[in-house]
C-alpha cells in the first residue's frame, strides 16, 4: 500500500477490509494498483507490494480485451457501479465483481462463487436428463439425449457411453458425443479413444471399481484442449450396467455425488424400461417369468378376490394361501391405502381399463414397502372380465430417489424462472406495451417497433424494418423528423409532444397521438432515437364532447328545484346551482371553492366517507342519503345521486356530479311512523296497561318532551297519575311526586278540562300564573316550579267515544309545540287508549271459565287419543320387529313384516307432522309460500296420493273438474295437503264398494271444490264442532276409526289463511258427508309453477368424508351403513369428545350431529367447532339430525351454527340431497 492511500484510508476502515472474505483492491487513474487486501493477495498467489505500482493488464494480461477490460471501461466512463461475473481463465474460477467508480480511479470486490456456478449447472443437468428420461420411449432413444445434456450443461466438450457386454465380459461403446468447438486434432485423438481396444484406460478402471475416476489428461496445451476426463459408473443396486466417460477443457474436479444421483437415475430408468419390455412378453413366457422375477406377477379374479397361489406374493408379504386368498392379501396393504385400493379398483371395473398405482405393502418382516401396481383386464368375447393379470414392483429406493429430485428440481425450477424472468422482462414490456415504442438507427430508419406502433401505423412490423418515417408516413413526416433531428443534436428528450395526421390504420381520418423521444445512447455508436406513441383521439373527441356537455350541463342545472353540484375528486367544490338559496339559504359564490364535508352533519361524515365514488365497491351512479347544515344552522336532509367521472385513459376519477333533493318532510314523517311502530310495540308487549304506559312515558322522553305525565280515569271516575317520566334522570324523583296529586274532574284548567271535553290542548308559553290556576296547594305549586315547565301539550285518551285519560307532554327548554306534534301525539294517544281499553277487556274475559274448563276436558281427551294412536303402531313394529330378528321367516313373509313396519312408522310419522302443524297454528307461526296455483293440478296430486288407499276398498272415485276455472293465489303444497286431508277422510270413512265425488267448479270470483262421500256420515250434534281443534265425534275406547282428530282442523285453518271458507254437511249417520271449499281467484291468470322442485344433484357420496355423532348406537349404526352404501366414508363417534377428537386426527368434509347427547349435547359440540380456525375445521358443513322437530328447533339448529336441521326419523334420500346440496 502506497503512504498516499495509507493515510486516505482511516486504519479502522483498513483493518475492516484486511479481514472480509473477499477479494478488494483499488486502482489509479492509470489502472496501476494502489491497494491491495490480504484475500485479493492470497487468490492471486502474489504478495502485496509486488502488486502496488503496476498495472492490472502487467499482472493479467491475459484479461486484456476480456469481459473484465469492458467492464472496468464502462464503469470509469459512466461513472456508474458496475457488477457482473466472470471466469477467469488461469484460475479456471467464477468471480462475482463488484466496481465502484471515483474521481481518482476505481475500487473493486471479488468474491469467488465457483460453487454457486457448479451448482447452478448441476441443477440444470438435473433437470434437463429428468425431462429427457420422462419423455423417452425406449433406452436407446434416451442414452444419446443423456449424454449431449449432461455434457452440454456440465460444460463437457465430449462424452463415450460404454455398455457392460456380459457375453464377451467387456465394455463396448454404443454412444459418443462430441462439440462442435473442438479442433480437428482433439476430434480425431477422441474417436482414437473410442475405438481403441475395448474396455482399456480409464473405462475399464471405473468397471473394476465401481467408483468415479478423474484425472488430468498428460499433454500440453498446444496438444490438445482437452485437459480432463471424468468416468462413473451407471448402477443399479450392486450392479454396473455401464460407464459413462467425460473429457473438458477445464482442469475441474466434478462433484461425484452429483454424478452418482444422475448415474441412480439413469439406471433406474434402464431398469424400468427393461422391466416394461418384460411385461410385453407373450402369455406362453408368463408362468416362468412369473416364477423367475423380482416383481410380484398375480392373477386375480374379475372382483379382486385371490383365487390361485402366487408363490411371490407369499415371499414377500410372509402370508400363506391359506390368509392371502379371497380378500385375505388386503391384510398386508397399509391401513391407510385400502380405501384408496378400493375406489381405484371400483373405477377400473366399471371402464374396464388397465389399473395403475400406488401403495405400501408389508414385507415379511413388518416393513411396509412401497408398491407399484399395473393391472390388465383379461377380457372375454362378450367384454367382460374373465381376470385381473398384474405385477406389484417394489420401488421404494425409486421413491426416495424422486424426492431428492424433486428438491433438485423445484431448485432448478427457482433458478430458471429467475433467469427467463431477467431475460425476458424488457422483451416483455417492449412488446405487451399498451403503447406503441419504436427505436430509429442513426440514419433515422426503423430497427424495432412494437405490434402497438404497428397498428397505429396500419403496416405490418415487417414492413417497417429499415424504412424511415416519410417513406411510410410521408403525412406526419415533417413534424416527427423535426423531433427526431432535435434529439440526435442536442441529446435532449422531448416529451408528451401532440402529433396529428393520417396513417393507412384510418385512411381519410385525422387522428391525434402523444409522442415522447428521448436518445439511446450506444457503446461505440452514433446515438440512435427511441420514442413512445399513445394514441389520444378519442380524449381529444372527448374533451370537445365534454365542453358542449358542460353548456347543456349548466342550462339544466341553473332551471332545476334540486341542487346540482360539481366536486373535484377530493371534494372541493367547483360549481352549484341556484338551488342551494332555497334548500340550505347559501348563495353559490359562498359555498364553491369549500369542501363538501363542510356542510355535512358530524354524524353523517363517516356514512358519507365509506359511500363516497373512489370505494371500488361502489357504482358509478349511487345514491346517498345525509344531514346538511343550512345557514341558519339547523339541519336539512339530503337525498343525493351521485356519479362519478373517469378519466378515459387511467379510469381515475377526475370529478364527481351530485343532483340533491330536500326530504326532510319524508324524513320526519319516516321517523314518525318509526316512533309510532315502537310505541305500538310497547303498548302490545303486556296486557297490564300500567307497566306498558309507564314503558311509553320512558319511550316519549325525551324523543317529543323533557317530561310527561299520563292519567287513567277509572269507572268511578276518578283519575289516577299511573305514569311519569323526566330526560333528566336527576330530576325522576320530583315528576314522580306528580302522582300524588291527580287532576281533579271539578275543575275547569289543565288535564281536568281536557279530559272533562275531550279536546287537545297547546300551551305555548306556561307563566307563574298558569302554574297556580292548576295547582292544589302550595307543596304542588312549589314542586311545578323546580320542574320548571315552559311549554306543553295535553292530548286525551279516547276510544269508542269513550275519554279514558290523558298523556300530558311538558318542554323545560322552551320547544314550540305545533300541529305536527300535536298529530303526533293524537296518534300516540289513540294508540295507547287502545291498548288500556284492550287490556280492560282481556280482564273481563278472564271470567268466561266454563269454556276453559270445556277446553281442558277436550285436550285431556285428545292426549288419551293421542296416547292410543302413537301406541298402536307401535304393536306391528316391535312385534314384527322381533320376529324377524328370531324367526327364520322365508322371503315373503319377511317382505310383508318391512312393509307393515314402514307403514306404521310412516302413520306415526304422519301423526306428528300433524301434531307440528297444530303447533304452529296455535303459535300463529304457519306461513304460506304464494304463487298462482291451478287447482286441476292440486286436485289430481292429491289423487294420486289416495288412490292406493281407495283401491283397496274398492272405492271409486268420480271426478268433475272444470278446466276454465282460473287461478288462486296460494301455497301449492299446503292447498294439496287441504284436498288430500278431505279426501283422505272421505276413503277412510266410506265403506268398501261406496264413492267419493269430486267437483271444481268457479262460483262467482270463487273456486268452489266440493268433496262427498257415500260413508259414514256426520250427526247433527257434532257437525258445528267437527272443524274445532282436538275434537272427534267417538274419542272412547269403542270408536272405530283411528286418527286425532286433527286434519279438519288444519284444513280449515289453511282454507282461512287462503282467504277462503270451508264448511260441511250431512244428513246425518250413514247419510254420507260433503265438504265445500271456497277459495277467491285471482283477477288474472299468470303462468303457474305447481313444481317448485329445483334439479337435484345425483345422490353420489363417493370419497366424501363424513364425521357422525351420535349417543344412540342404533341411529349411529344405521346412518354408517346407509351412507357407506352411497361411498361414503364414514367416521362414526358416540359423544362430542370423541367427534372432536376424530377433527383434530382429520379434515372430514361435512358433520353429522345428533342434538339431545349426555354431558355435551349438539348445541355446545357446534358452539365448539365454530371456534375452531378455518385449518382446524371451524367452517366445516354441519347438519342438526334430531327429534327435536318444531320450526323453533330447526331455527335454533340454524342460529347455533349448522348449514341445515333434519328432523328424526330420517328419510335417507332427504339426508343425500340435503349433503350432496351443501357440498356442491
Amino acid at each position: 500500500m502506497t503512504a498516499e492511500v495509507k493515510a486516505s484510508i482511516p486504519q479502522e476502515i483498513a483493518q475492516v477490509l484486511a479481514k472480509i472474505g473477499s477479494a478488494f483492491f483499488m486502482l489509479n487513474n492509470q489502472w496501476r494498483y494502489t491497494y491491495v487486501n490480504d484475500k485479493a493477495a492470497e487468490l492471486a498467489g502474489i504478495n502485496q507490494e509486488s502488486f502496488l505500482g503496476k498495472t492490472i493488464w502487467e499482472l493479467f494480461p491475459e484479461t486484456v480485451n476480456s469481459q473484465l477490460q469492458a467492464e472496468l471501461y464502462r464503469a470509469v466512463t459512466e461513472q456508474v457501479a458496475v457488477d457482473f461475473e466472470y471466469f477467469f481463465p488461469i484460475s479456471h474460477r467464477w468471480w462475482e465483481n463488484h466496481i465502484y467508480p471515483s474521481e481518482n480511479g476505481v475500487a473493486m470486490f471479488i468474491t469467488d462463487i465457483t460453487q454457486r456456478k457448479r451448482s447452478q449447472q448441476y441443477q440444470a443437468a438435473q433437470y434437463a436428463i429428468t425431462n429427457i428420461l420422462a419423455e423417452a420411449t425406449t433406452v436407446a432413444n434416451a442414452l444419446p439425449k443423456v449424454l449431449q445434456s449432461l455434457c452440454e450443461n456440465l460444460g463437457w466438450q465430449a462424452g463415450i457411453f460404454w455398455s457392460v457386454d456380459l457375453q464377451i465380459n467387456a465394455l463396448r461403446c454404443i454412444n459418443t458425443w462430441q462439440s462442435s468447438s473442438l479442433k480437428i486434432e482433439d476430434c480425431r485423438a477422441f474417436y482414437q479413444q473410442t475405438n481403441s481396444e475395448i474396455g482399456q484406460g480409464l473405462p475399464n478402471r471405473v468397471w473394476a471399481s465401481g467408483q468415479a475416476v478423474w484425472e488430468q489428461r498428460e499433454g500440453s496445451r498446444e496438444d490438445s484442449e482437452l485437459q480432463a476426463a471424468i468416468g462413473f459408473p451407471i448402477e443399479l443396486g450392486s450392479e454396473i450396467l455401464g460407464v459413462i466417460e467425460c473429457f473438458s477443457q477445464r482442469i475441474l474436479e466434478p462433484d461425484t455425488e452429483f454424478l452418482k444421483a444422475i448415474a441412480s437415475q439413469i439406471g433406474q430408468f434402464i431398469e424400468r424400461k427393461r422391466m416394461e419390455s418384460l411385461l410385453s412378453q407373450s402369455e406362453a413366457r408368463y408362468r416362468s417369468l412369473a416364477e423367475s422375477s423380482a416383481a410380484i406377477i398375480w392373477t386375480a379374479a374379475p372382483w379382486g378376490n385371490v383365487v390361485e397361489e402366487i408363490p411371490t406374493w407369499q415371499v414377500f408379504t410372509g402370508q400363506t394361501p391359506a390368509h392371502y386368498k379371497g380378500w385375505g392379501w388386503l391384510d398386508a396393504i397399509h391401513p391407510e391405502d385400502r380405501q384408496s385400493i378400493a375406489a381405484i379398483w371400483k373405477a377400473v371395473y366399471a371402464t374396464r381399463s388397465i389399473a395403475v398405482a400406488e401403495y405400501r405393502v408389508r414385507r415379511h418382516d413388518g416393513e411396509y414397502r412401497h408398491m407399484s401396481i399395473r393391472s390388465v383386464p383379461i377380457l372375454d368375447e362378450t367384454g367382460e372380465i374373465q381376470e385381473w393379470v398384474g405385477m406389484c414392483v417394489d420401488i421404494t429406493e425409486h421413491k426416495q430417489a424422486e424426492a431428492e429430485r424433486e428438491i433438485l428440481l423445484r431448485q432448478l425450477e427457482t433458478e430458471r424462472t429467475r433467469l427467463l424472468e431477467t431475460n425476458t422482462l424488457l422483451d416483455t414490456l417492449f412488446n405487451n406495451a399498451p403503447i406503441g415504442i419504436g427505436i430509429w438507427d442513426e440514419n433515422l430508419r426503423y430497427v424495432r417497433l412494437n405490434n402497438a406502433l404497428a397498428e397505429i401505423n396500419g403496416l405490418p412490423q415487417e414492413a417497417h424494418i429499415g424504412k424511415t418515417v416519410a417513406e411510410l408516413l410521408p403525412e406526419v413526416d415533417a413534424e416527427v423528423m423535426a423531433a427526431f433531428r432535435h434529439v440526435v443534436e442536442t441529446g435532449e428528450s422531448i416529451v408528451a409532444q401532440e402529433a396529428s395526421g393520417e396513417t393507412p390504420a384510418a385512411p381519410g381520418k385525422l387522428r391525434y397521438w402523444s409522442v415522447n423521444y428521448y436518445p439511446i445512447a450506444l457503446p461505440n455508436k452514433i446515438t440512435w432515437v427511441g420514442a413512445t406513441c399513445e394514441e389520444i383521439t378519442e380524449r381529444k373527441q372527448a374533451e370537445a364532447a365534454l365542453q358542449e356537455s358542460e353548456t347543456r350541463f349548466r342550462l339544466l342545472a341553473e332551471n332545476s328545484t334540486d341542487m346540482i353540484s360539481r366536486h373535484t375528486a377530493n371534494g372541493n367544490m367547483l360549481y352549484i346551482s341556484p338551488a342551494c338559496r332555497t334548500i340550505l339559504g347559501y348563495e353559490p359564490e359562498e359555498m364553491i371553492g369549500r369542501f363538501n364535508y363542510e356542510f355535512v352533519h358530524p354524524e353523517d361524515l363517516a356514512e358519507i366517507a365509506k359511500n363516497y365514488p373512489s370505494n371500488a365497491d361502489l357504482p358509478d351512479i349511487y345514491t346517498v342519503t345525509h344531514r346538511a347544515v343550512h345557514k341558519d344552522g339547523h339541519y336539512v336532509w339530503l337525498e343525493a345521486k351521485v356519479r362519478a367521472i373517469h378519466d378515459l385513459q387511467t379510469q381515475e376519477i377526475i370529478e364527481i356530479q351530485a343532483s340533491s333533493r330536500d326530504i326532510t318532510e319524508r324524513k320526519q314523517e319516516e321517523e314518525r311512523q318509526i316512533f309510532l311502530a315502537e310505541a305500538s310495540g310497547i303498548l302490545a308487549s303486556s296486557l297490564d296497561y300500567e307497566t306498558t304506559l309507564a314503558s311509553l312515558a320512558q319511550l316519549i322522553v325525551p324523543e317529543i318532551a323533557d317530561w310527561c305525565v299520563v292519567d287513567i280515569v277509572d269507572e268511578n271516575q276518578s283519575v289516577h297519575r299511573v305514569a311519569t317520566a323526566h330526560a333528566d334522570p336527576t330530576k325522576q324523583q320530583l315528576v314522580e311526586q306528580l302522582k300524588n296529586y291527580p287532576p281533579d274532574l271539578a275543575r275547569t284548567e289543565g288535564v281536568a278540562e281536557v279530559i272533562r271535553s275531550g279536546k287537545p290542548q297547546i300551551t305555548h308559553f306556561i307563566p307563574g300564573q298558569k302554574m297556580q290556576a292548576v295547582s292544589q296547594n302550595d307543596s304542588h305549586l312549589q314542586l311545578l316550579q323546580e320542574l320548571k315547565p315552559k311549554s306543553g301539550m295535553c292530548v286525551p285518551l279516547i276510544v269508542g267515544g269513550r275519554v279514558l285519560g290523558a298523556i300530558t307532554l311538558v318542554s323545560t327548554s322552551g320547544r314550540d309545540y305545533d300541529d305536527r306534534n300535536l298529530i303526533l301525539t293524537e296518534e300516540l294517544a289513540r294508540r295507547a287508549a287502545t291498548a288500556v281499553d284492550n287490556a280492560r277487556l282481556y280482564t273481563a274475559e278472564q271470567t268466561a271459565r266454563e269454556a276453559a274448563e270445556t277446553a281442558n276436558r277436550i285436550k285431556d281427551e285428545f292426549l288419551a287419543v293421542l296416547s292410543h294412536e302413537l301406541r298402536s303402531p307401535l304393536n306391528p313394529i316391535l312385534g314384527w320387529s322381533n320376529l324377524l330378528q328370531t324367526q327364520n321367516l322365508d322371503d315373503q313373509t319377511s317382505a310383508y313384516a318391512l312393509k307393515t313396519i314402514e307403514r306404521n312408522a310412516r302413520l306415526q310419522a304422519e301423526l306428528i307432522e300433524d301434531l307440528l302443524d297444530i303447533s304452529r297454528i296455535l303459535q300463529g307461526k304457519l306461513s304460506l309460500n304464494s304463487s298462482p296455483v291451478d287447482l286441476v293440478s292440486v286436485i289430481t296430486a292429491a289423487m294420486e296420493t289416495v288412490r292406493l288407499s281407495a283401491e283397496a276398498k274398492s272405492i271409486a272415485i268420480h271426478t268433475m273438474r272444470d278446466p276454465e276455472v282460473g287461478q288462486v293465489l296460494g301455497d301449492s303444497s299446503r292447498l294439496q295437503q287441504i284436498v288430500w286431508n278431505l279426501l283422505s277422510n272421505a276413503v277412510k270413512f266410506t265403506p268398501e264398494g261406496g264413492r267419493v265425488d269430486i267437483r271444481l267448479e268457479q262460483i262467482g270470483t270463487q273456486a268452489q271444490i266440493t268433496i262427498s262421500d257415500t260413508g259414514k256420515g256426520i250427526s247433527s250434534d257434532f257437525l258445528p264442532y267437527v272443524f274445532d281443534y282436538f275434537r272427534q265425534e267417538n274419542s272412547t275406547s269403542t270408536r272405530k276409526f283411528g286418527g286425532l282428530g286433527l286434519g279438519l282442523a288444519i284444513v280449515r285453518h289453511l282454507v282461512e289463511l287462503h282467504g277462503g271458507t270451508v264448511q260441511a254437511q250431512s244428513q246425518g249417520e250413514g247419510q254420507g258427508a260433503t265438504f265445500i271449499v271456497k277459495l277467491p281467484l285471482m283477477q288474472q291468470r299468470s303462468p303457474v309453477n305447481n313444481d317448485t322442485t329445483e334439479p337435484q344433484p345425483a345422490l353420489d357420496l363417493n370419497g366424501v368424508q363424513i364425521l357422525l355423532v351420535d349417543d344412540d348406537t342404533d341411529t349411529r349404526d344405521f346412518l354408517s351403513f346407509f351412507l357407506e352404501e352411497y361411498g361414503a366414508n364414514v367416521t362414526a363417534t358416540a359423544s362430542a369428545a370423541e367427534a372432536l377428537a376424530a377433527l383434530t386426527q382429520s379434515q372430514p368434509d361435512i358433520l353429522l350431529s345428533d342434538i339431545g347427547m349426555p354431558e355435551v349435547d349438539g348445541w355446545m359440540l357446534i358452539n365448539q367447532v365454530r371456534m375452531l380456525s378455518p385449518e382446524q375445521g371451524g367452517q366445516i358443513p354441519a347438519i342438526a339430525i334430531t327429534a327435536y322437530a318444531g320450526q323453533i328447533n330447526a331455527q335454533q339448529a340454524l342460529s347455533a351454527g349448522f348449514n341445515k336441521h333434519l328432523a328424526k326419523p330420517v328419510e335417507p334420500t332427504e339426508l343425500l340431497e340435503m349433503i350432496i346440496n351443501l357440498l356442491v
